[in-house]
């Protein structure tokens, strides 16, 4: 009998993997060496199935400084979810190796679905030196990012994260771009991100671009976003300029369903000087300022316009 559960403990721990068993991913057919295997297309472990393979699995690459391959080109979610618990360890050793993997093809993972996420959380736990790394990746595929439904959410992580100077190749690359980008629904949002945290000098040229279409963005619906982000974190000529060029068709834009948002936006940041101006336009006839205040979207201008 002593033999016998002697026996039996011996297969129970044949069975079960070891929590510090480490674990070793085979890429493209070759393994660095073999606890478990990564096949082509996936990041599957080929560890025995037991009632609790998944979680003993999972807990296996969170303590092991043997990592899954992040360099295919697409993972799931559920792999993805380890990959950003690696990234959360205390294990500085596992978290430094999960970087590095991630480094080395994170220009693939940002364009998949969770490989996007996982891309970010990287970028939030990695230090300065590493962050450079990752925003290197996208070098030369700035227009294909800000177009993507998952990768411009990694460059636009990059511009909030990285000093200005390490995200300047994204206003290189976009330059001549940007009235299509404000135009665009993932587009608006990395231009956005640059307004909002690269200096006036570095975005001088951005500014200058919107600046030559300021009416068409203003009723585009992602366009007044860009354009109300200049208002909101451009200079002082910014915001001059924008208000002498929405001046003059002040009544019509401020009745459009789109653009008077942005002539809101243009009473709560423009001076004195350019509100009185767009307020001369507006009440000049007693007529049109009637009109104003009974139309849908003007009568939100014309409330924003007696708050100043």
């Amino acid at each position: 009998q002593q033999q016998q559960q002697q026996q039996h403990q011996h297969q129970h721990q044949s069975a079960v993997p070891s929590l510090q068993m480490p674990v070793v991913w085979q890429q493209n057919g070759a393994s660095s060496s073999s606890s478990a295997q990564l096949n082509m297309g996936s990041w599957e472990s080929s560890m025995p199935s037991t009632p609790h393979s998944s979680s003993v699995s999972q807990t296996s690459s969170m303590q092991s400084p043997s990592l899954m391959v992040a360099s295919k080109a697409r993972c799931s979610a559920r792999e993805a979810d380890v990959m950003v618990m690696q990234l959360r360890s205390k294990d500085m050793a596992l978290k430094r190796a999960v970087l590095e993997q991630i480094v080395s093809g994170a220009w693939s993972l940002a364009l998949t679905r969770h490989g996007c996420r996982v891309v970010q959380a990287a970028v939030d736990a990695a230090d300065t030196s590493c962050r450079i790394a990752l925003a290197d990746s996208l070098k030369g595929h700035v227009l294909e990012a800000v177009r993507s439904p998952h990768a411009n959410h990694v460059l636009q992580k990059c511009v909030a994260m990285l000093p200005p100077d390490h995200v300047r190749f994204v206003l290189t690359e976009i330059q001549g771009h940007v009235r299509d980008s404000a135009k665009h629904p993932f587009g608006c949002r990395v231009l956005e991100r640059l307004l909002e945290h690269c200096p006036y000098w570095m975005t001088q040229g951005l500014a200058m671009e919107l600046l030559g279409d300021v009416v068409d963005l203003a009723r585009h619906p992602y366009g007044n976003y860009v354009v109300q982000h200049l208002l909101e974190h451009g200079q002082a000529q910014h915001r001059r300029a924008i208000a002498q060029i929405l001046t003059p068709q002040i009544s019509r834009l401020a009745r459009h369903k789109i653009a008077s948002n942005v002539v809101e936006k243009a009473w709560l940041y423009c001076d004195d000087e350019e509100r009185q101006a767009m307020r001369e336009m507006m009440t000049g006839s007693p007529e049109e300022l009637a009109s104003l205040e009974h139309s849908n979207y003007g009568s939100f201008v014309v409330k924003e316009m007696r708050r100043r």
